[in-house]
């Protein structure tokens, strides 16, 4: 655990934050505390991905960066894309918005049966 968060501290550049959580962290603060989630990112020297979030004032910015990250993980590259335009009308030049839109335009160009997988290596941010 200590381990991954010292990587996730490192990956604050990347997306722009001042605080990220991993989805373990997050699944234990209460439900009062409003969090975006960013991106699934895989961590060096493991497999599974983990979630990770950043803590978030705008409910509208939250339910938008969920609403793309749901349709990203679906394959849905018009609807995530149109939420990351909406993320973007709120927060222009949003780090994390940008790079998870250049992934869905990635993505976009792939033949259908291509192999992809929606998580990110943290060491590629």
């Amino acid at each position: 655990a200590v381990n991954l968060a010292a990587r996730l501290e490192g990956a604050n550049k990347a997306f722009g934050t001042g605080i990220l959580l991993s989805d373990a962290t997050a699944a234990q603060l209460p439900d009062s505390l409003p969090l975006r989630p960013l991106d699934d990112v895989i961590v060096k020297g493991k497999t599974a991905p983990v979630r990770v979030f950043t803590p978030c004032g705008d409910a509208t910015l939250c339910a938008r960066s969920a609403a793309a990250l749901t349709a990203f993980h679906a394959r849905r590259w018009d609807e995530a894309s149109h939420e990351l335009q909406g993320v973007l009308a709120l927060q222009p030049a949003d780090p994390a918005a940008t790079r998870l839109l250049a992934r869905v335009a990635e993505a976009r160009s792939l033949p259908v049966d291509a192999p992809w997988t929606p998580a990110v290596a943290l060491d590629k941010l």
